[in-house]
């Protein structure tokens, strides 16, 4: 089967989920007042001994190398990804409310947007970058999947919290278009701006506190003017003039030959054709919606996960990715337990998204237990979800395992296993515990995870999860019904995680 998916025209669709055109995400005229506020606040701090002050002048060429500002918290379990970016930096530097001839990004594209200038003769070029959280951005940030950190060491210049952070309209703002936020003053002068974050979830450092680069500092919201959760980040001179970080394009803003490389330690492709995560349901999911009368307060989606089935069920599933372009191609397939495909669907795309879902589809799984493989493919890359129609008991595991896969349990596993090197993942999950008794062994190279599951009939209990990595040790370790996490290389026997 092959579906055909038109997405109408790039740029509507991309910025859906975060910031749309018809209003600015961060005023003109209130980043004039920020920068005033922050300002004020360095002189005091200098005056008080807490900041020394450099010198914008000696910063001769800006020289960065800043980590990616979005990390998936511990508790999210939809990976692979978690973000997708709806808007770059505009810098034509000419508004004229969403002409495409006056929106330039760094790569020569549309992929952002400006305003008409006001009475006052002020118009506005997205100035920064819109981040957004998916595949339910909503659910996503009443779960604080994503969290922000520093892109960069350096002190707090600004902070503001206490912003209403369900916003999804341009009306109903309460104060502020930028909601809650942090600056961060780097050793240069440059500043990083992290704006609309969640109301009660900024760290308690406050300004003229240190940050070290990958510091927690938030987590995604959808404060002041938003349409959705996202981050918007921006990048400012000392002077309060725009830095865009991202430099591998034809129409970069090189600053006058100041910037002489990206500005990321990292730099990802324009175009990041990625699998953001593949899921399985028990019904079809219901889209956030938006009150613009005025309440702007924007509902979740109600997304009704889950990774077990009864026999002679209906199992939905659908899969998210980002970036797709004309001709792209998402193919989706079902394994059952005795590896026949009892599902295969392709969808093309007929157009650019930042963010595109695959329509949902069920399949009655019949009488065949066991677990399942929902695969995912797109450019080039395959992601496997696992799924379990029944609940099998508890399983004894001994031999060579040589394959990437999943042992799931209604009861307890244990296991002497040897996982060789061309294992790149294994995964065991449990209801009651794990047990990896002397003998179980996990060559350099392999990656095994434990995680406890209710396999039962029912939603996650617990995130619970332990990796072990490049181990080459014969260990006993027993996964228990408390909060793990991390890697280790060498786990004693008899261990309790």
């Amino acid at each position: 089967m092959k579906q055909i998916f038109l997405l109408i025209c790039c740029l509507q669709l991309t910025i859906t989920f975060a910031q749309r055109k018809s209003n600015s995400c961060v005023s003109k005229l209130e980043m004039e007042a920020i920068r005033t506020q922050i300002n004020t606040t360095i002189k005091n701090l200098v005056k008080q001994g807490k900041y020394n002050k450099v010198n914008p002048s000696r910063a001769l060429a800006f020289n960065h190398a800043f980590i990616w500002p979005l990390v998936a918290a511990p508790n999210y379990q939809h990976k692979p990804g978690f973000y997708y970016i709806s808007n770059y930096v505009d810098l034509d530097g000419v508004s004229t409310g969403g002409d495409v001839s006056s929106i330039l990004d760094y790569n020569c594209g549309h992929r952002s947007y400006d305003n008409v200038p006001d009475v006052n003769g002020n118009g506005y070029d997205h100035s920064g970058i819109d981040i957004a959280i998916g595949p339910f951005g909503w659910k996503m940030m009443d779960d604080e999947n994503v969290h922000v950190v520093a892109a960069e060491g350096g002190v707090i210049v600004g902070k503001r919290t206490g912003e209403f952070s369900r916003t999804c309209s341009k009306d109903g703002v309460a104060r502020t278009s930028s909601g809650n936020y942090i600056a961060i003053e780097h050793s240069d002068g440059v500043r990083t701006y992290y704006m609309h974050m969640k109301n009660g979830t900024l760290t308690s450092k406050d300004t003229g506190d240190v940050v070290v680069t990958g510091e927690y500092l938030g987590v995604v919201g959808s404060s002041g003017n938003s349409t959705g959760p996202h981050l918007h980040f921006q990048v400012e001179t000392a002077g309060g003039n725009i830095l865009d970080p991202f430099q591998n394009g034809s129409c970069n803003d090189d600053y006058a030959g100041l910037v002489t490389s990206s500005l990321w330690a990292n730099e990802e492709p324009y175009y990041n054709k990625k699998i953001l995560s593949v899921f399985t349901l028990s019904g079809n999911w219901t889209n956030a919606s938006c009150d613009e009368s005025g309440v702007s307060n924007g509902t979740s989606e109600v997304v009704p996960y889950s990774n077990h089935f009864n026999t002679n069920s209906a199992v939905y599933f659908s899969a998210a990715v980002r970036d797709v372009t004309r001709s792209s191609t998402v193919r989706l397939r079902v394994i059952d337990p005795n590896g026949n495909e009892v599902y295969d669907n392709t969808t093309e795309y007929g157009g650019h998204s930042s963010r595109a879902i695959v329509p949902v589809d069920y399949l009655v799984v019949g009488f065949v237990t066991g677990v399942y493989q929902l695969l995912c493919t797109y450019a080039g890359r395959t992601e496997t979800h696992y799924f379990t129609v029944g609940c099998p008991g508890s399983q004894t595991l001994a031999g060579i395992r040589n394959t990437t896969s999943i042992v799931i349990s209604g009861g307890s596993i244990n296991s002497t296993e040897n996982l060789l090197a061309s294992t790149s993942r294994v995964e065991y999950q449990a209801e009651t515990y794990i047990q990896l008794n002397p003998g179980f062994t996990a060559v350099s190279g392999s990656e095994f995870r434990g995680k406890i599951d209710a396999c039962t009939i029912g939603a996650l209990r617990m995130n619970n999860t332990a990796t072990l990595a490049k181990s080459n040790q014969h260990n006993a370790v027993k996964l228990n019904p408390k909060k793990v996490k991390g890697k280790t290389t060498t786990v004693k026997t008899g261990s309790i995680l």
